[in-house]
């Protein structure tokens, strides 16, 4: 379960009871909240979700600014199993740099649903993988989705059930062992 920061007084607070629910807990950072936001709490976190366009629509260019803060909270999170995630403007174009940082989760929505059709979308989801996975000095071997437990299905939203399983089934398993690509569904 992930809170904004900013969303009340009480992070710690916040943190204990997803924890007490016997959950991972996550922070969200929007791109004008500082990683000293979580300092005092960083042993109570399992992910940061890096927000790296402001929330509110899809579609939205790519903030820079949050390459500096990835690299700042991958050494403040150095020898800790915490996953650094990054939600917007998420493309080819960015995810090397972004997996050189240190994210190692990337929310992608419009880079994804470019194209309009099944191939379209496996091709796009690849592209953004192989291009972290380079990025990283891992080598790319394949174009083929391999089986992997940390491939996420995402979330309907007026979706048919095929099309959910169909897009699952492009989206799992990951050419970066340890990446995962989280599919921002649109609404229908």
């Amino acid at each position: 379960i992930t809170v904004h920061a900013e969303a009340g007084p009480h992070l710690h607070r916040s943190l204990q009871a997803i924890r007490a629910l016997g959950k991972k807990a996550g922070v969200s950072l929007n791109p004008g909240t500082p990683i000293s936001a979580i300092e005092y709490v960083i042993d109570l976190i399992d992910l940061v979700l890096v927000m790296s366009v402001n929330p509110g629509f899809g579609g939205q260019a790519f903030i820079p600014s949050a390459l500096g803060k990835i690299s700042d909270l991958r050494a403040m999170t150095a020898g800790r199993p915490i996953d650094i995630e990054v939600d917007g403007g998420v493309s080819p174009a960015v995810s090397g740099q972004l997996a050189a940082a240190g994210a190692n989760a990337f929310v992608a929505g419009s880079a994804v649903f470019k194209g309009g059709t099944m191939e379209s979308y496996k091709a796009n989801i690849s592209a953004i993988r192989n291009t972290a996975a380079l990025a990283r000095g891992e080598a790319v071997i394949s174009d083929r989705f391999a089986d992997s437990t940390r491939a996420y299905q995402g979330y309907g939203h007026g979706f048919a059930a095929e099309r959910i399983e169909a897009l699952y089934n492009v989206a799992v398993g990951a050419l970066v062992p340890d990446l995962t690509l989280i599919l921002d569904l649109p609404v229908e």
